[in-house]
């Protein structure tokens, strides 16, 4: 006997039939889940968090200006478009990076001192 999945082709005496379990169920979701419903719980979203996700934001829109402006390098009001767009973003992260400096939020890197 040929056994493909559940589909056995062939008899034969020696073969054994596939034993299916369904006397065993998933467990369901509580019908209740406990949240806190305090609004000023810092525990949810805090001012890190928000910071964080313009930054990647930022980061994000300019990629996708920038791969947009290279791609369209034959059209030159599209490509100013883009860059004008890139410029703006830029302006946006630099301001949201002097915040999240003032904040303590990102890391500061040691200065190079040429000797």
């Amino acid at each position: 006997m040929v056994q493909i999945g559940n589909i056995h082709i062939g008899k034969s005496n020696t073969a054994t039939q596939p034993k299916i379990d369904i006397g065993t169920q998933p467990t369901r979701s509580p019908k209740s889940v406990k949240i806190t419903t305090n609004v000023n719980d810092s525990s949810l979203i805090n001012d890190q968090l928000i910071f964080e996700s313009i930054r990647d934001g930022c980061v994000a829109a300019i990629e996708k200006n920038l791969r947009n402006a290279i791609a369209i390098l034959n059209n030159d009001s599209l490509r100013v478009m883009f860059l004008d767009f890139v410029k703006e973003e830029a302006n946006v992260m630099l301001n949201c990076c002097k915040y999240g400096k003032l904040k303590g939020w990102l890391p500061i890197y040691p200065t190079f001192k040429a000797d």
